[in-house]
């Protein structure tokens, strides 16, 4: 399985169509500066989720909260799926990541209303009034079992919890006793048994959870 995963990952990157230059050219960035991000094969499942969503309500505005944004990447992905209709809180520990969101955004000509919140991801959360459509967790892994109590009640009936780096590596497999691979094994579990969500692991670059919102 090991040997696997890398294989999947470089044969579905390979046949994944061009990208809009703009989020080719944060690719670039994250790949020169070693910046971790979800990549054009999980962005392109962002996209999907975030359409299939929207078509399935009649809302005005697809309200989605990112608990983890870096530099904007996953943002931008959401963005081009909906354009005006979507309403992005962007999260981030450091508020140059969040500039740097701020021009890559304005150099695609993206139309969605970007809210950005300095500081620790959950406490933003925590301070942001409303229900959402849409959360993606993408934070450090010792915060992910904390994300299930804090998010499942402020989701819409509907609505999707979407998780990163649920494969961790190959690390969940064996028998590793660190603390980021039993948090995220801990999460793993909270989402696949919580009587609220039905969650589904797709074995996509280093594992991401679909769970919805009963």
């Amino acid at each position: 399985m090991s040997d696997l995963l890398p294989a999947l990952d470089k044969y579905l990157l390979k046949i994944t169509p061009p990208r809009p230059k703009t989020l080719e050219e944060m690719e670039r960035y994250a790949k020169k500066h070693d910046f971790p991000y979800i990549g054009p094969v999980a962005g392109r499942l962002l996209y999907q989720q975030a359409l299939l969503h929207a078509t399935n309500n009649s809302k005005a505005k697809t309200k989605i909260f990112e608990l983890g944004s870096g530099y904007g990447y996953s943002a931008y992905w959401f963005s081009i799926a909906l354009g005006a209709k979507a309403e992005i809180h962007l999260t981030d520990n450091d508020e140059s990541n969040l500039e740097l969101a701020r021009k890559y955004f304005k150099q695609g000509r993206l139309k969605s209303k970007f809210v950005y919140h300095a500081g620790d991801a959950l406490e933003s959360f925590s301070k942001t009034r409303g229900k959402f459509d849409i959360v993606l967790s993408d934070i450090h892994k010792k915060d992910y079992p904390t994300v299930v109590k804090a998010v499942v009640p402020r989701l819409n009936k509907g609505g999707l919890l979407i998780s990163d780096n649920l494969i961790w590596s190959g690390k969940v497999f064996g028998k590793n006793r660190d603390s980021a691979t039993a948090s995220i094994r801990k999460y793993t579990k909270l989402v696949y048994t919580h009587p609220k969500l039905f969650t589904t692991i797709i074995p996509i670059r280093d594992g991401v959870a679909i769970s919805i919102k009963l």
